[in-house]
């Protein structure tokens, strides 16, 4: 990559990163997940949560949700954005389509998924090219953490809903 991506300033440690990131990224995902059911709601759109799939709300999700999946999509992650940096000089557009593929194999799955993961997914996968000069455990670190947070939420906002 030709030009530099702003480096995680000095004053804040990889934790202090990766929480602020979490929350950037859940707050971003809220609000396009929110805007795009109202949106569909809107235009008629009974429910645009149809066709998603069931949760249960056991340790086997919680542990598949927030340990296992951010685990595995960031070593796929880390090897998405090793193969576009080859090709994309930019690392906010390496970021990008990072993000974009990403919100679209989620949202393969169920359409509305793609709102809540494509601003998630840029925000790891900057994370991830900010950290990656430092070392690929930080690297790895930066991206996983957020996306750990981000899943915890999902999988709490789950266990609320199953409640009611």
């Amino acid at each position: 990559m030709s030009d530099a991506v702003a480096t995680p300033p000095p004053c804040r440690g990889l934790v202090a990163y990766a929480l602020i990131a979490g929350v950037v990224s859940l707050a971003g995902s809220m609000v396009l997940a929110g805007s795009a059911d109202a949106i569909a709601r809107a235009f008629g759109i009974e429910s645009p949560t149809d066709g998603m799939p069931e949760w249960s709300v056991g340790w086997v999700d919680l542990a598949g949700l927030v340990v296992f999946a951010p685990v595995v999509e960031t070593l796929l992650l880390s090897a998405l954005l090793w193969g576009l940096a080859r090709v994309i000089a930019s690392p906010v557009r390496v970021a990008a389509v990072s993000a974009l593929l990403w919100g679209g194999l989620h949202g393969a799955v169920a359409p509305m998924w793609f709102f809540g993961t494509v601003w998630a997914f840029f925000v790891f996968s900057y994370a991830y090219l900010a950290w990656r000069p430092r070392s690929y455990r930080h690297a790895f670190a930066a991206a996983a953490l957020p996306h750990a947070m981000q899943n915890a939420a999902a999988f709490g906002l789950l266990a609320l809903a199953s409640t009611s």
